[in-house]
């Protein structure tokens, strides 16, 4: 138990820090990847629009960041999650330990 009776169940956890490593990763990397890669230029735009050209490809590399710092964030947030799992359970079993003394 931690806190005020909360139950707080290990392998859960590991579930939950795994979903947040691998699904965004799964959905985001191949599109992150396009358009990180895209070979666009002015002439792409046609005569009547090139002079958009950087506005709308810096914007879309922009995006292509923010997408990426997303995944970071999620990819780290997933594995601290995974390692509290390891001081709950450590913690749960101390516990155990205990009450098995009296």
């Amino acid at each position: 138990m931690a806190g005020k009776g909360h139950k707080v169940d290990p392998a859960q956890l590991n579930e939950a820090a795994k979903v947040l490593q691998d699904l965004p990763k799964q959905a985001c990397e191949g599109p992150i990847g396009a358009v990180e890669q895209i070979n666009l230029s002015a002439a792409s735009f046609g005569p009547a629009h090139g002079d958009c050209f950087n506005g709308y490809s810096a914007s879309i590399q922009r995006l292509a960041k923010c997408a990426r710092s997303y995944l970071a964030a999620s990819d780290e947030f997933g594995r601290k999650l995974a390692a509290s799992k390891d001081l709950y359970q450590s913690n749960e079993d101390s516990n155990a330990a205990e009450m098995r003394k009296h």
